[in-house]
């Protein structure tokens, strides 16, 4: 599930570099999001019911701690991260993302060798 704003659907649209003509494009699949459309496919039960106990579980701990929780988290990965001696991508805690550290490649390792290792 995701939400895309005005403003985010403009910037997708004039990335020269967003993928197209697949799977990814979320600039393809816009049009099969419109009110007046049926989503092109089924999601599967399985899908269905993960989402129904991902969400019981999510109310029964309630908002507000499983922020909390993903923010400890969060902080805990990027002190570990720092600790080490390597960089977030996220140039300050006020702008990282509570659930994804991205971590910058180290000087002198090929990121293209890393991501394929």
């Amino acid at each position: 599930m995701m939400g895309v704003s005005e403003r985010a659907w403009a910037k997708m649209k004039a990335n020269p570099l967003a993928p197209r003509a697949s799977m990814l494009s979320i600039v393809d699949w816009e049009h099969a999001w419109s009110s007046d459309k049926p989503f092109p496919f089924t999601p599967s039960a399985s899908e269905i019911n993960g989402l129904d106990v991902a969400l019981d579980l999510y109310l029964n701990e309630g908002p507000e701690a499983v922020w909390a929780r993903h923010a400890l988290t969060a902080r805990a990965m990027r002190a570990g991260v720092t600790a080490m001696g390597l960089s977030i991508w996220a140039a300050s805690d006020g702008i990282a993302s509570p659930t994804t550290t991205a971590v910058r490649t180290p000087e002198g390792v090929d990121e293209k060798a890393l991501r394929q290792a």
